[in-house]
């Protein structure tokens, strides 16, 4: 069932309902202690006795506790209450990269500001061993200060997810790879993660990302 404002979840009292997907339900909360609006992912009661379910969320927390970019949607808190477990995260005001496509194509010019900012907050999750699995428009959120890397539930450590083979590259959406020269001195994992690199490529130059030219 979902939460209803004025819920409190610890020092936490609800507002309003940003959105839900099948492993979770965003809110938009206010953290009462410090007097700032966060954002609460929530596990669905239905889930909450799964044990895939809560192994997924409990490591979207531990993947996204380990970063710390202007790029990535930070974590503030983890919390669990009557059964219900919940992460405390940076609220973003925007719209994801799914949404402003559905507008028509970005300019060159902001492809290569979204896609440089992105790949920095790549760089860092891949350093710190971790590998995001689910890059797409919509787990990217477009902000004023930048576009932030968002979602972190099928991350798994980087070489990992590589060992996992073609079912880590369903979960994630990806198709087609091909070699990207990464420098691997710079990064242990750089040469394991470069499919997730060259696939956010790929989505934004061949998504609805320019228009196309007339056949002929």
């Amino acid at each position: 069932m979902a939460l209803t404002s004025g819920t409190k979840l610890g020092p936490y009292e609800i507002v309003s309902p940003l959105g839900a997907g099948g492993m979770g339900e965003v809110y938009r909360a206010l953290d009462t202690r410090l007097d700032r609006t966060v954002a609460i992912k929530v596990l669905p009661a239905h889930l909450s006795q799964d044990p895939e379910a809560k192994e997924r969320f409990d490591r979207e927390a531990r993947a996204i506790s380990s970063l710390s970019h202007p790029n990535i949607c930070h974590l503030y808190d983890v919390g669990q209450q009557d059964g219900t477990s919940y992460l405390v995260m940076e609220y973003l005001e925007g719209e994801t990269l799914a949404d402003r496509l559905v507008k028509g194509p970005l300019p060159l010019d902001q492809v290569l500001k979204v896609g440089a900012e992105i790949c920095d907050g790549l760089e860092k999750a891949h350093c710190k061993g971790v590998a995001h699995r689910d890059l797409k428009p919509s787990n990217i959120m477009l902000t004023k200060t930048g576009a932030k890397l968002m979602d972190f539930g099928l991350a798994k450590p980087a070489v990992a997810a590589i060992g996992a083979g073609s079912s880590s590259a369903s979960l994630a959406t990806m198709s087609k790879f091909r070699p990207l020269p990464i420098d691997s001195r710079a990064c242990p994992v750089a040469l394991s993660v470069r499919p997730s690199l060259f696939h956010f490529w790929r989505q934004l130059f061949l998504a609805p990302s320019f228009p196309r030219r007339a056949a002929g």
